[in-house]
């Protein structure tokens, strides 16, 4: 399951998702039963003894919705993708409401993926802050990304950090 920001924000993330899907290779890529601008559902197409259709293998589906409070709730999902944290102002309600999908009894199975930019935030950025200051407290683990890794590299390797964040301003 995923979200973003707005409604519209969510499905464009769904949108890229779905090219970068579709740009794998051929052996990565698992059968596809159904894709559409809001799901994609993995599985074999298959017929029963008597004819009637089945889907077999993971049988799984990846979708997105509009970041209301219960957009999670009652499902059952192995990741929980939150994009643009900082800028959803019911963030902390969604988790609240959400983090039982990811729960097989008392253990979570599931995956939680919380990101966004650590610049400028809408609704302050309280839910971002709160993820990232007691991320023990909600059993995540924080990872910083960079924006300049990878951009500029010596011939080593090793990020040229004061060329890439020049670059960054001045585009």
């Amino acid at each position: 399951g995923m979200t973003s920001k707005s409604e519209d924000d969510a499905k464009r993330l769904f949108k890229w998702v779905q090219d970068i899907y579709d740009e794998l290779p051929p052996f990565l890529r698992a059968p596809m039963a159904s894709q559409s601008k809001e799901t994609i559902t993995f599985a074999r197409k298959a017929k029963t003894e008597h004819g009637n259709r089945k889907l077999e293998g993971h049988r799984s589906t990846m979708y997105s919705k509009a970041p209301t409070d219960s957009c999670f709730e009652g499902d059952m999902i192995t990741k929980m993708i939150i994009d643009e944290v900082g800028k959803i102002p019911n963030v902390l309600t969604i988790w609240a409401m959400g983090k039982d999908c990811l729960m097989e009894e008392t253990r979570r199975l599931g995956i939680p993926i919380l990101f966004g930019t650590a610049g400028e935030q809408d609704g302050n950025g309280l839910g971002q802050r709160e993820f990232w200051m007691k991320h023990k407290s909600y059993n995540l683990t924080r990872f910083f990304f960079p924006g300049w890794a990878g951009l500029f590299c010596d011939e080593n390797g090793n990020d040229d950090i004061e060329r890439a964040v020049k670059w960054i301003l001045d585009e």
